[in-house]
């Protein structure tokens, strides 16, 4: 790229705030040689600019001047965005695409997208406990989503139900039950499909450790089992020895205690590389990174709190699998989205 300053001295505005490499100026008079030369150089270095970057985008020029609608250099810019992946906090903005899901149930205590996101599950409690399927004609987009009148109902197991997770191929759920003080497992013969969901017989019993499990979440790999207390607000760790399956699991003597969220951990969600897990608590969403991940036992630090306090009645915590979207859902049957990604150079 051209150094204007250096280039055409003289020609040049140096300066200005607002253009610290330089500024196009008009000439005083006809003639003078004051004005900035609109020559080969300084057109060709626009041109390679522009280039460049539907070059390092693999874009084809589509042969017809660009304009807002239709602009092959807002594509290469865009597809050349690089996400830092389940960023909140400051770097979360609130978005106005919201769903109800009042027409379903009015106890909502859980939500989970497929890793597609073309479909989303919710837990409510009111009336029979159930589990319900939707899908999004816009992966991961609330405003497209509509009921599949496809439900799953847990009534059996627990009459008063709060959280639920997925495995990572979609063929089981996890329910975390407080009457019992069991999680419990349904299986399901096609993946991120409740058509044909059942109750495995398979449970764990977490008393020992809680006597109110809120919620649960699963490892990647189906052998490490996380179960988010209210009582004191500590999350326990349990080990699988075989993948995904409730009776061979067993308390692993590791636990951490969420500080800071207030007196109420409603949701927990773990994120697919094992070491970044959000907790909802009456602050907002907290994230934390584990040192080692699958061990909840080592170093945990803070990573940041997403305030969310401007929608009220929120209490289950989910992510899009790519994690540039958090949501929320509670008392109000409301489910609000966030935009959590922040784009950074590749």
């Amino acid at each position: 790229m051209l150094n204007l300053i250096t280039r055409y001295p003289g020609q040049i505005i140096s300066g200005d705030p607002d253009y610290p490499l330089g500024k196009a100026r008009n000439r005083v008079s006809p003639g003078d040689g004051t004005g900035t030369p609109f020559e080969e150089d300084l057109l060709n270095d626009i041109l390679g600019s522009q280039q460049a970057l539907l070059a390092a985008a693999s874009i084809t020029p589509s042969g017809d001047p660009d304009k807002v609608g239709a602009s092959d250099i807002l594509n290469a810019i865009l597809a050349l965005r690089v996400f830092i992946p389940y960023r909140i906090g400051t770097d979360a903005v609130l978005s106005e695409k919201t769903f109800s899901t009042a027409s379903q149930g009015t106890l909502n205590t859980g939500i989970h997208w497929s890793n597609d996101g073309k479909k989303l599950f919710l837990l409510d409690r009111s009336g029979t406990p159930s589990i319900y399927q939707y899908s999004a004609t816009k992966p991961n987009d609330p405003s497209t989503l509509t009921y599949d009148g496809i439900s799953l109902s847990v009534a059996a197991q627990d009459a008063d139900p709060e959280g639920f997770c997925f495995n990572a191929a979609g063929t089981r759920i996890y329910v975390a039950g407080p009457v019992a003080d069991r999680i419990y497992q349904y299986n399901l013969p096609t993946a991120f499909s409740l058509v044909s969901g059942a109750y495995s017989t398979k449970s764990l019993l977490v008393s020992g450790q809680t006597s109110n499990p809120k919620d649960v979440a699963i490892s990647s790999d189906g052998l490490a089992l996380y179960v988010l207390s209210l009582t004191g607000q500590v999350i326990y760790q349990y080990t699988l020895s075989g993948a995904g399956e409730l009776d061979t699991a067993s308390y692993a003597s590791k636990s951490f205690a969420v500080s800071g969220v207030g007196l109420n951990t409603t949701g927990i969600y773990l994120a697919p590389d094992n070491k970044r897990f959000f907790v909802r608590g009456d602050v907002g969403v907290l994230g934390f990174r584990m040192a080692t991940a699958k061990d909840i036992n080592t170093s945990v630090s803070l990573l940041t709190i997403l305030d969310i306090s401007s929608v009220v009645g929120n209490t289950c915590v989910t992510f899009s699998f790519d994690g540039t979207k958090l949501y929320t859902i509670g008392g109000l049957e409301i489910l609000t989205m966030w935009h959590t990604n922040r784009c950074v150079a590749p």
